[in-house]
């Protein structure tokens, strides 16, 4: 997956917008599938390092603003729909008051359980339709006839 910096405006509730510099990353087609869970802040080993990220970063202002819910939006419809709810519902939810992200703790357990919960129950839908359909799934040339 490539990886850029990108600036995502976050409109507050009360319709006040502001900038913030992501890391966001893209599959082959170009099509969004994360984003970290915080702003990007400059912190590297070496002197070099850091100063490549500095103007990778500074190149990320010569591109398009993306929107917080567009990026969010093709985060659900790409294929990483579990992903993309997970940041609308757990890390880039706005916060009232200051009118800007509130990054909640959710840790990368609890992440997977939710996955695996989601995915327990779609086995059991697809158990489900195999049982009533033995050919259910299964690709058309790989079916007995």
């Amino acid at each position: 997956m490539d990886r850029e910096f990108r600036v995502i405006r976050q409109d507050s509730p009360s319709g006040r917008a502001s900038y913030v510099l992501y890391q966001v990353c893209y599959d082959e087609q170009g099509n969004i599938r994360q984003v970290s869970a915080d702003a990007a802040s400059p912190s590297r080993d070496t002197i070099d390092e850091l100063r490549e990220d500095l103007e990778r970063m500074r190149q990320a202002l010569e591109l398009p603003v993306l929107s917080r819910e567009g990026v969010l939006d093709s985060l659900e419809t790409s294929g990483a729909s579990a992903y993309g709810r997970w940041m609308r519902e757990q890390i880039i939810e706005p916060s009232a008051e200051a009118g800007t992200p509130l990054a909640k703790a959710v840790s990368h357990g609890e992440l997977a359980c939710s996955e695996l919960r989601r995915l327990e129950a779609l086995a059991d839908i697809f158990a489900e339709k195999r049982r009533k359909d033995p050919s259910f799934g299964l690709a058309a040339d790989s079916v007995d006839d």
